[in-house]
């Protein structure tokens, strides 16, 4: 009696640990407990078989690649990953996504450092300042970016190597109050990256 019950235990703890790593099996390998008792010197013992899952096909290693590269996109830059393009900031007016001569001339030198750079991966942030509200500033800040994409584009750089993040009024550079604050933190930055 004892017995049995040690071994309903023991078959109860092998399907928790089972289903815990067939739920975990995109991570690695699949685990399968099977009883092996030809081999076994003692019916209790039960034998962990370890099978590799089957190689996946250079097709979905590159999804896989491309999908990573894609969140990667959507991250906030990190000294690691992003890295500033020459002219890094081009600023707005307020309540504006129109880009100023001076802005166009900064973007038309980083479009020409992307140019000379053909697998680096390019992200546009848009930013606002404090005033309006946190809805609308996204949206602003998401023009804005898509303002600087578009010269981007019409410059020769491929859109599919830009992506934009609005950040509305979350990150801003001046967390002073007055228009000299605001001006600052009214921009668009550019990132780029040789993923």
């Amino acid at each position: 009696m004892m017995r049995h019950l040690l071994l309903f235990a023991v078959l109860f703890a092998a399907g928790l640990v089972l289903m815990c790593l067939e739920a975990q099996g995109e991570k690695g390998t699949a685990v399968r407990l099977g009883a092996d008792l030809a081999e076994s010197t003692h019916p209790d013992i039960f034998k962990t078989k370890l099978a590799k899952k089957s190689n996946p096909s250079a097709k979905a290693l590159a999804q896989k690649k491309e999908e990573k590269a894609k969140n990667l996109l959507m991250r906030p830059p990190t000294p690691a990953l992003w890295q500033a393009l020459p002219v890094k900031s081009v600023y707005f007016d307020y309540d504006k996504w129109d880009l100023k001569p001076e802005a166009q001339k900064g973007i038309s030198v980083n479009i020409d450092y992307l140019k000379n750079n053909p697998a680096s991966h390019i992200l546009i942030e848009g930013h606002c300042d404090e005033r309006g509200t946190p809805e609308y500033n996204i949206a602003l800040g998401d023009r804005r970016s898509n303002a600087v994409k578009t010269f981007m584009v019409e410059g020769g750089v491929s859109q599919e190597r830009i992506a934009t993040k609005s950040w509305g009024e979350e990150l801003p550079v001046d967390l002073g109050h007055n228009e000299d604050a605001w001006s600052r933190n009214r921009r668009a930055e550019m990132y780029f990256s040789k993923l």
